[in-house]
């Protein structure tokens, strides 16, 4: 077995990590970088699959995988399995008692594909 190695992110994510003041400071560096952040894979091992940035207006709000995982947010992450879907992987960067949150969670439990997901996110 082996491991995958980018100098380009290493580098990168060094950098956020050496920048940082606070765990907040480093995930925000980590956005304005081009990273996006999620929960654990619902499956150990399980490939990240295709991941689509969730932007509102300028502001990057989230991100979403299509592979298994849960609904996450950057002020909480809940037990392993809970909020979870076999078709995606969700993480809000937004509070979860704001609009984009509330729009999320209502799409991630009623979608029944990352497709679908994504379409109901534009509207």
């Amino acid at each position: 077995s082996g491991y995958l190695s980018d100098p380009f992110s290493s580098e990168e994510v060094l950098m956020a990590v050496q920048r940082a003041t606070s765990f907040a400071t480093l995930l925000a560096t980590l956005l304005d970088a081009g990273f996006d952040l999620s929960a654990p894979a619902e499956k150990d091992g399980a490939n990240a699959g295709r991941c689509w940035r969730i932007k509102q207006g300028k502001f990057v709000a989230g991100a979403l995988w299509d592979c298994p995982g849960q609904l996450s947010c950057l002020r909480f992450q809940t037990r392993k399995g809970f909020f979870a879907q076999e078709w995606g992987m969700l993480c809000v960067y937004r509070d979860p008692d704001s609009d984009v949150y509330s729009q999320a969670w209502t799409l991630f439990q009623s979608c029944a594909t990352s497709d679908e997901m994504r379409r109901g996110l534009v509207h």
